[in-house]
C-alpha cells in the first residue's frame, strides 16, 4: 500500500467579488435557500493537497499554489474523489485546458437561463447552446473530469450531486 492516498478533492468556495456574490445570489434563489445557507460560487480540483487547478474569470484555466487561493477565497466544502493515479488525472485536465480562456458567453447563458427561470418561471436549461470551445468555466473542468456534462450547472448543484452520492463518473 502507498503512503501517499490516492485523492483528489473537489474544492467549493465562494469570495467577496461581485461574480461570486451574484452566482450566490441567483443560486439562493434558484433553490429557495435562506441567506444562512453557505453557497459556493466556484469549483475547483486540489491535487497533492498543494496545485489548485480551476477556470476563474478573467483568467481562464489555470493552475496555481492552493495557498495562494485561500488568500482571496473561503472555503464551502470540499469532496475527496479516490483515484487510481493523481499524477495522470492532473496531467489529463491540465492537457486539456490548457490555454483555455474564460467561458464568458456560457456563463452569461447560464445566468439568462436562471433570470429566465426566476422573472418568466420559464424551464432551466439543460445544455448550454452558448458554450465555446477553446473557452472553460469552472464546473467544466468537473465535467470533463466525470465524463458528465455539467455546462448548466452552478457550483451548488454540483455540491449537491456529490454530498447525495449520485453517480457522477
Amino acid at each position: 500500500m502507498s503512503l501517499f492516498r490516492r485523492v483528489v478533492k473537489i474544492i467549493f468556495s465562494k469570495n467577496k467579488l461581485i461574480g461570486s456574490k451574484i452566482i450566490q445570489k441567483a443560486t439562493r434563489e434558484k433553490h429557495n435557500l435562506e441567506d444562512h445557507v453557505n453557497v459556493p460560487s466556484h469549483v475547483a480540483f486540489l491535487f497533492y493537497n498543494f496545485w489548485l487547478v480551476e477556470a476563474s474569470f478573467p483568467f481562464g484555466f489555470r493552475v496555481r499554489p492552493y495557498t495562494v487561493f485561500l488568500d482571496d477565497n473561503e472555503i464551502v466544502d470540499q469532496i475527496e474523489l479516490e483515484v487510481p493515479d493523481q499524477r495522470s488525472k492532473m496531467i489529463e485536465v491540465v492537457t486539456k485546458f490548457w490555454g483555455w480562456g474564460y467561458d464568458y458567453m456560457g456563463v452569461i447563458y447560464q445566468g439568462l437561463s436562471i433570470l429566465n427561470y426566476l422573472v418568466f418561471k420559464g424551464k432551466l436549461a439543460n445544455s448550454n447552446p452558448w458554450d465555446r470551445k477553446n473557452r472553460v468555466s469552472c464546473q467544466e473542468i468537473i465535467s470533463v473530469y466525470t465524463g458528465k456534462d455539467y455546462s448548466s450547472s452552478t457550483p451548488y448543484d454540483l455540491l449537491s450531486k456529490f454530498k447525495s452520492r449520485e453517480q457522477l463518473c
